[in-house]
This record gives structure tokens, C-alpha cells and sequence, in this order.
């Protein structure tokens, strides 16, 4: 059939665009359900296009269900690309319309041809009201779709201007960074390095990024830890810490380096990425093996310990004076390598309060359990360039040959000190004898000359007496004779007893009421004695010399002061130890052993009392005590200060 045939067909044909019309489908469904024989029509010539009945478009009504007629619907609206809600509701709207027209159709069956002339004029009022509908809902879409396409480039606008943001602010942390820092892709490949990477291995950028790691620097950095690093351990792991490896660079030399690393995932694709940081520790290990030869050079155990008490590092002289190996003592409690731990950790803790300690008496337990070293402890603090307390460094200072030599010295002076004891008493009793004979002749001369060797001898007699009590108080068998007696009356006692010793000082007393003490009177009188003495002595071109007495509601204390040679600050707390005399340049002038002001330490301690020594270190000195009142409970120790149990 040609063109010219279509004149002659009948006039209810229609063409696929008035029956897509009038079925209210896609001019594609039609076609398809033609091709298919779903739809009966004639097609004009081999590339013509169909043309159907009105009948047969009916009969497609029939055979078809709503849900299909409702399907082809729905997929000419997608082929249009139309989503509006309120093209849904068109849709809607129009299969329900078609959906009425099919069930009046089947009640009707075939009976009339008149109901069917009713239906077609029905569907073709509907097929013109629901496209003047559908023209509106789809330029309402399309309004709705550009504002939507609007909105949307929007929020991509700000979505884009977000990562740039990011982006350049990551670059700039990048660039901050102090150490040298590199960017890598999956492959290793360099995408970004800082400045101080540049600097720090002197390349260019240029011969830098999108290259192969290992190339970089003519492959100076195909390092076999650092690819054990990137190859095996952090795809694994994902983070790498403190990774150290060392490597000899052409242009830079031997370096030792702490690497950090981290994969990151960048993107919606989840692009892989490497963040490698690197530091240079090279001074810093230069510095630690320094410390660590100057460490390991020292004689004496040298240890390291923790804010929590525990051993940090140790010398080769610690392992040897323990027995343990360096392993073994790290990471344990410092004070149990003494045969004291609680006086051990007493002096730990002193170092936190005083930020020191010096010469803290302690002995080292070896691993054997009998071999014991006596040290003299120097601690002091550590801190960071915060002020961050790190630690305590202590050395131990071995004084195990000189304590035995002291106390061979001290056995030597305590068999002396007996063997002059017993001649000097004779010469004493002989001097008296010849005296008196020479004083019933009337040989004036021979009695000042007796006179003066007996004041020698007592003398004599003093320094042995000191010999032998410091060597009682070393051996702690120092005798106490204690009980209550009248501090005020004691000390009028010696004052005047004093005062017969010297013609060129006036001793002026300041006392206090009478006060009843319990102690050793003896021993108290001869610290008293040993004060006036010492004042007597150190100030011989002055008169005065003031005893000051004052009580409190639970002690008395004793004050005497001279204005003689000063005592230096620096040497005040040692005035006080054993053989100990203040140093100047008339220091020849005074004669003595040092050990007077040690006993009188020493006695003092022992009644659980206070003693110390106040002087501008330019002239004059005021020796002080102080002594509890009442009875105390004492420990029978050696000559350590401890603490009375009150009464």
C-alpha cells in the first residue's frame, strides 16, 4: 500500500500518534506492542507506520490490564524524564480514568455498539483534558527540576570551595611541619614534600614529585629497612611509630632517623595514601652516646630512676656492685638493691622535696646475699627544657675502704686514748704531789711553773676524754645517765666555772625561771661547756660573750653568743661533723681536734633535741640547742636522730 492509499482507507484509522493519543501511551509502546501482534494495524509500505482501528485500539483495552496500560504509562513518563509529584498524580489521576472506562466496558460486554461509540467519545474527551494537563505538570517539572538542578550546583559550589578549604589547609600544615614530611601515593610515588624535606636532603621539588621513592637522590633512598617499612610492615599495620633507620647519605652523610607512618584513605574512591614523617635524631644519638660513655667511664654506680622509684638506666659499675644484669635491674624498684629499702626510699623521697641530696649514707646488697657495699649517695633531679621533672640521677660514691680504714683509725684512737688515759692521770697526781711540796718550801717559781703544766695536763685530759666519747659514739656505747634535774641551775653552774677560766672575757648570763629537764646532766653541762669554750677561744679580741636561756611550752633552749671570726654560710651546716674546724687564714691559731662541737651534736641528738649555728659569716656566731622537757621513750640505737614517743 502507498501514500496515496491512504485516502482511500477508512476514516476511523488512526495513526500511532493519535493512538498513542488515545490510548495515552508512548508512541514507542505502540509500535512495540504492533511489532509484537498485540495490537492489530496496518502498516503502509515497507518503512511506512501503522494505522489502526478504533476497534482494535478497544480490544487492546480489553485484553490489556489496568496495571499494564498503568505500566506503559509510567515508563513513557520515564522516558521523559519526569519526576514531578505532581506528574505522579496526573498519572494516577489518568489511570483511574481509563480504569473506569474498562470496567463499564466490561460490564457492558459486547452488547452494544452504541456503548461503545460512549466510551471512545470518553476516552477521546479524556486523552485531550489529560494532555493540556500534562503540559502543565511538565513545565511545573520542569520549573521544579531546574530549581532542584539550581539548588544543587549550589551546594556543590559550597561543597567545592569546602575542600578547598581542607585541601589548602592540609597543605599548609604540610608546609608548617618542622621535620621533613612526604606525601605518597599507593605505588610510593611521590605526590607532595615539605620545605624542611627539601632542606633537609638537598633536592629540588622538581626532581621530587610523581617520582618513584627508591629514585629519589641517584636511588640514595632504596634503603632495605625503609622498604621493609613501606612494603611488608605498615600495609599491615596502618600506623608505624619511632621506626629508626640509619643510612649514609652522599651529600648529607650519616644520618639516623625516627620514621612515623600512616595510611590514609582520600576521596569517595578511597584513594590510598602514605603520610611519612621524618626525623632526624642524628645529635640527639651523637649526644646520647656521649652521655652514655661519660656514663659507662665513671668508677662509681650510676643509676637512673623514674618519677615512680623505678631504675631507668644503669652504668657497668651498678652491674657489677649488684650482680644483676642490666635487663634484670631495669624497670625495678631502686630500693631494693639496699640492705635498708625503707631508708633508701626515705632518701629517694627527700630528693623530690629538697631537689637534692648529698652524701645520703647507704649499703648495696650484691645477688650473692653476702657481699655489701658502702656508698655515700649524691642525687639530684633531672628535668626537661619544660621543667618537667624526667627523673632522679644518682651516684653512689663507694666509701667501703675508707669506712674500714675509719674504723681502724677509730679502734686505734679508742686503744691510744686508754693506753694516754692511765700515764696522764699519773703525771697529774705526781704534778699535784710536787706542788704542795714546793709550795710548803716557799719556791714561788716551781709552783707557776707546776700550776701551768697542771692546766696543760687538763688540757691533755680534755682531748682524750673527746677521743674516747667520739669513739664510743661511732661504736654506739656512748653512755646516757639520765633523770631530772634544774636547767637554770646548770647553767649558772658552768657559766661561773667558766668565768675562772679567763680574765679577758665577761661571760653575761640572760636566763630564764627555773625549768626542770630530764636528761643527762652531765652530758648537757658538757655541751654548755663546749659552747662558752668555743666562744672563749674564736673571739679573742673581744670582751663580751652572752649566755641566753628561754623557755617554750614543751623545751628550753640555750643560746651563746660571741662576736668573734664569723662562720661562712657555705661551711655552717658542717660545723657540727666529726673533725670538722672552720678554715680561715688564721685557721693555725686555734688549736683543737674538731670533734667538740660533734659530741655536743651528737648528745644533743640524743635527747631528741635541736642543734644548729646562726652567723652573717663576718663576725660572730651564736651556737644554739634546744631539749624536750619531758621524759622520752628512746630506742636503744646507734647515733641516729629518732623520734621520741611522748610521755
Amino acid at each position: 500500500m502507498t501514500k496515496t492509499d491512504v485516502s482511500i482507507l477508512p476514516r476511523d484509522l488512526l495513526d500511532v500518534h493519535k493512538a498513542a493519543t488515545f490510548l495515552d501511551v508512548s508512541v514507542t509502546t505502540i509500535r512495540r506492542w504492533a511489532q509484537q501482534k498485540r495490537l492489530n494495524g496496518v502498516k503502509l509500505g515497507v518503512r511506512g507506520d501503522w494505522l489502526f482501528a478504533k476497534e482494535d485500539l478497544l480490544k487492546m483495552v480489553k485484553e490489556n490490564s489496568v496495571s499494564s496500560i498503568e505500566t506503559s504509562l509510567r515508563e513513557r513518563m520515564k522516558e521523559q524524564s519526569m519526576e514531578s509529584r505532581h506528574f505522579r498524580k496526573a498519572i494516577t489521576s489518568a489511570t483511574g480514568n481509563v480504569r473506569k472506562a474498562v470496567n463499564v466496558q466490561a460490564d457492558m460486554g459486547r452488547t452494544s455498539s452504541v456503548s461503545q461509540k460512549k466510551i471512545i467519545t470518553q476516552l477521546d474527551e479524556f486523552s485531550h483534558t489529560s494532555r493540556q494537563e500534562k503540559i502543565i505538570n511538565l513545565k511545573q517539572a520542569v520549573t521544579l527540576t531546574q530549581e532542584y538542578t539550581n539548588e544543587i550546583i549550589r551546594e556543590l559550589n559550597v561543597i567545592n570551595e569546602e575542600v578547598t578549604i581542607t585541601r589548602d589547609y592540609a597543605d599548609a600544615i604540610i608546609r608548617t611541619v618542622r621535620g621533613p614530611l612526604l606525601v605518597l601515593n599507593k605505588d610510593l610515588r611521590i605526590i607532595s614534600a615539605n620545605e624542611a624535606f627539601y632542606t633537609a636532603f638537598r633536592v629540588a621539588p622538581s626532581d621530587t614529585e610523581n617520582r618513584l621513592l627508591y629514585d629519589l637522590g641517584n636511588r640514595q633512598w632504596n634503603i632495605p629497612k625503609l622498604r621493609l617499612l613501606l612494603e611488608e610492615i605498615l600495609p599491615e599495620k596502618n600506623t608505624i611509630e619511632d621506626f629508626v633507620v640509619e643510612h649514609d647519605f652522599k651529600d648529607i652523610g650519616q644520618k639516623t632517623m625516627l620514621l612515623n607512618a600512616r595510611t590514609l584513605q582520600q576521596g569517595p574512591d578511597k584513594t590510598s595514601l602514605i603520610l611519612l614523617a621524618i626525623e632526624d635524631i642524628t645529635q640527639t644519638k651523637q649526644a646520647s652516646q656521649y652521655a652514655r660513655s661519660l656514663i659507662e667511664a665513671s668508677l662509681d654506680p650510676l643509676v637512673t630512676i623514674s618519677p615512680d622509684g623505678k631504675i631507668t638506666d644503669v652504668n657497668e659499675a651498678t652491674i657489677k656492685v649488684t650482680g644483676m644484669l642490666r635487663q634484670r635491674l631495669i624497670g625495678t624498684d631502686f630500693s631494693n638493691y639496699f640492705t635498708e629499702p625503707e631508708k633508701a626510699s626515705e632518701g629517694y623521697q627527700q630528693v623530690f622535696k629538697k631537689g637534692f641530696v648529698t652524701d645520703y649514707p647507704l649499703t648495696i646488697r650484691h645477688a650473692d646475699g653476702k657481699r655489701l657495699t658502702d656508698v655515700l649517695y649524691n642525687a639530684s633531679l633531672y628535668k626537661d627544657d619544660k621543667n618537667t621533672v624526667l627523673g632522679i640521677f644518682a651516684a653512689a660514691r663507694d666509701i667501703t675502704e675508707r669506712k674500714q680504714f675509719e674504723q681502724q683509725k677509730d679502734e686505734f684512737v679508742s686503744i691510744a686514748s686508754h693506753e694516754l688515759k692511765t700515764p696522764v692521770t699519773s703525771i697529774k697526781g705526781y704534778a699535784q704531789v710536787l706542788q704542795n711540796r714546793f709550795k710548803k718550801e716557799g719556791n714561788t717559781e716551781a709552783v707557776r711553773l707546776l700550776v701551768r703544766m697542771d692546766g696543760q695536763l687538763n688540757k691533755l685530759t680534755s682531748l682524750i676524754a673527746d677521743l674516747l666519747d667520739a669513739t664510743k659514739i661511732e661504736g654506739g656505747k656512748l653512755q646516757f645517765h639520765e633523770g631530772y634535774f634544774d636547767f637554770k641551775e646548770l647553767v649558772v653552774e658552768i657559766v661561773e666555772e667558766m668565768q675562772q677560766t679567763t680574765t679577758k672575757h665577761e661571760l653575761t648570763k640572760k636566763l630564764a625561771p627555773p625549768k626542770t629537764v630530764y636528761g643527762d646532766r652531765d652530758r648537757i653541762g658538757q655541751v654548755i661547756t663546749n659552747f662558752i669554750s668555743n666562744a672563749i677561744k674564736y673571739s679573742p679580741h673581744t670582751k663580751e660573750i652572752m649566755i641566753t636561756t628561754s623557755e617554750h611550752t614543751d623545751s628550753v633552749t640555750l643560746s651563746v653568743q660571741d662576736f668573734g671570726i664569723g662562720i661562712p654560710k657555705e661551711k655552717q651546716g658542717r660545723v657540727f661533723d666529726r673533725f670538722f674546724r672552720v678554715s680561715g687564714l688564721k685557721q693555725d691559731t686555734y688549736a683543737g681536734l674538731g670533734l667538740g662541737l660533734y659530741i655536743a651534736g651528737e648528745i644533743v641528738k640524743r635527747h631528741s633535741g635541736n642543734i644548729w649555728v646562726e652567723s652573717n659569716g663576718k663576725r660572730g656566731a651564736t651556737f644554739c640547742f634546744r631539749l624536750p622537757i619531758k621524759k622520752g621513750k628512746r630506742k636503744n640505737q646507734t647515733n641516729t636522730l629518732v623520734e621520741e614517743e611522748r610521755t
